[in-house]
């Protein structure tokens, strides 16, 4: 006997939506979890304060947190070479590790 698959959803996919209403949708089109990048359209703080993150808590009664996600500068400037160079440890170490180049310098 086989065990469907379950597939979560990311609150990235809704940056401007508060997260009750993205939990709400994520439940009517199926999904039997989330991942937490955005809360509210926010970057995740771990300074929550504790009655907020038994608000979250309640909001997500039901649906699993299969990942929380995270932002931080690996480098400055344009990070080509040392992005590279972190990319393979990363993911030996991490399998799912995923990471993006954001270039903060201005287009000509």
């Amino acid at each position: 006997m086989s065990v469907p698959p379950r597939i979560a959803f990311s609150t990235l996919a809704f940056p401007h939506a508060t997260l009750a209403s993205a939990a709400s949708l994520g439940r009517r089109w199926g999904y039997t979890g989330i991942e937490l990048r955005l809360i509210d359209g926010e970057l995740i703080d771990s300074s929550m304060p504790a009655a907020r993150r038994a608000q979250v808590k309640r909001i997500l009664a039901g649906l699993p947190v299969v990942a929380v996600d995270s932002s931080i500068r690996l480098t400055g400037g344009h990070p080509g070479p040392e992005l590279r160079s972190l990319k393979d440890p990363c993911r030996r170490r991490w399998p799912s590790c995923r990471l993006w180049p954001v270039c903060d310098l201005p287009v000509a």
